[in-house]
């Protein structure tokens, strides 16, 4: 037998494994799309893939959706280091796929896009497929990273999609969009489709729908 713990929420203020009501669903939302005649900003650089992030305290922009296959059970944060620069998705989704019987598996600390963040901003974007088993208990586990710090800007985001099975030894500070939030969050028309599933006969510690963990800091919304 498994606890299962699904969540269907817009932008709302997440501590421990409480979720608050719900601004708006991810089903009726449109967060994540930009109009048709949106602009980057002017020197923010275009790319195809965060492969291509260099600068860690630069400014990027998606110019296409993006599909990333994972081929063998493992998770490693696509941008490694702590990425204090600004992620435009543009409207654009990420989405991931898997070969058969695959999933991404971590049993330490990580963050599947981003490994460490401090004030950044991640906006205008679609994440979709993330399916993340979680073992030995492993810690600090998000979408976009596995500790904020500083102050984090969310602007116009999606998740959709989303998976969590802890397994084994108990977790804690696990977020569907970030593990531990040490920093300051503003927050606008963010939204998370996310199940969260952990074993029966363990004590998990600090699980929620968007953050693990808020210590003490200041959330707008």
């Amino acid at each position: 037998m498994k606890k299962l713990f699904s969540a269907f929420l817009a932008v709302v203020l997440v501590l421990s494994t409480l979720c608050l009501p719900a601004v708006a669903s991810v089903e009726t939302a449109t967060f994540g799309t930009v109009s048709e005649d949106y602009t980057p900003a002017e020197d923010s650089v275009g790319i195809t893939g965060l492969d291509q992030i260099e600068n860690l305290k630069g400014a990027y922009h998606l110019t296409q959706d993006i599909t990333i296959n994972i081929t063998k059970d493992t998770a490693v944060a696509l941008v490694s280091g702590t990425f204090e620069g600004i992620f435009d998705g543009a409207g654009h989704t990420i989405t991931f796929t898997y070969d058969e019987g695959v999933t991404m598996t971590s049993a330490s600390s990580g963050g599947v896009l981003f490994h460490l963040l401090n004030n950044a901003t991640i906006k205008n974007l679609t994440v979709e497929g993330v399916n993340l088993t979680i073992t030995g208990g492993g810690s600090q586990q998000g979408v976009f990273a596995n500790r904020a710090t500083g102050t984090l800007t969310l602007e116009n985001i999606s998740v959709v999609n989303t998976l969590f099975s802890i397994q084994g030894s108990a977790a804690k500070n696990i977020g569907g969009y970030v593990g531990d939030v040490r920093a300051n969050v503003n927050a606008k028309d963010c939204a998370i489709q996310i199940k969260i599933t952990e074993d029966e006969k363990q004590l998990c510690e600090a699980v929620g729908c968007f953050f693990g963990i808020l210590r003490n800091n200041v959330f707008t919304i």
